[in-house]
């Protein structure tokens, strides 16, 4: 386990340390100091959108209770072009991601099966704590298609203000019995 400086990547301001699993030459890892993460959020409408989407990877910014607020154009492509068919409008992560518990009674975050799900605790974690969680593994069983494949996402967290910045990357499928799927490694 190293630790690494954090800093703020828009001024600069120190933030403290962070353990991560990840192995880097470079001792700073970056994440938004509270003032920054405000003057974002004061702004609306296209700064936002353009703002996430500059940053390339798939993001969600979701509120306390894991209900989203405003995504960007690459969770876009990951959600409804690799997972599954727009149907509808979706407020949470697992109706987002096809997750099968989040059509059960109650929903996504209402099931037995949501008390153990790694994106909905980070997002706990992260808005009680203000701790950035990085690099978590989560497996949802998602609906594909006609098929349920457990896939492979690697979760990152980030407080900004009142919301939690979601990081989403899908690292790999497997299908549901285990047997690892000719994507291999993911995109």
């Amino acid at each position: 386990m190293a630790v690494l400086k954090k800093i703020c990547a828009w001024c600069g301001a120190e933030l403290g340390t962070v353990e991560s699993t990840a192995v880097s030459e470079h001792p700073i890892t970056h994440g938004m100091c509270l003032m920054c993460a405000r003057k974002i959020l004061e702004r609306e409408g296209d700064f936002m959108d353009d703002f996430l989407n500059e940053l390339g990877v798939p993001l969600l910014l979701v509120k306390e209770d894991t209900s989203l607020h405003v995504m960007n154009k690459q969770a876009v492509d990951l959600i409804v072009k690799r997972l599954r068919k727009p149907q509808g409008q979706t407020l949470r992560p697992g109706e987002l991601l096809s997750c099968i518990h989040s059509k059960a009674p109650g929903g996504c975050g209402k099931t037995v099966h949501c008390k153990s799900c790694a994106i909905r605790n980070a997002v706990f974690e992260t808005y009680a704590t203000g701790n950035p969680l990085v690099k978590l593994r989560s497996y949802p069983d998602v609906q594909v298609d006609d098929e349920v494949k457990t896939m492979c996402f690697e979760i990152t967290t980030e407080k900004l203000g009142e919301f939690v910045l979601l990081r989403i990357d899908d690292l790999r499928e497997k299908v549901k019995d285990g047997a690892p799927s000719a994507s291999g490694g993911g995109e």
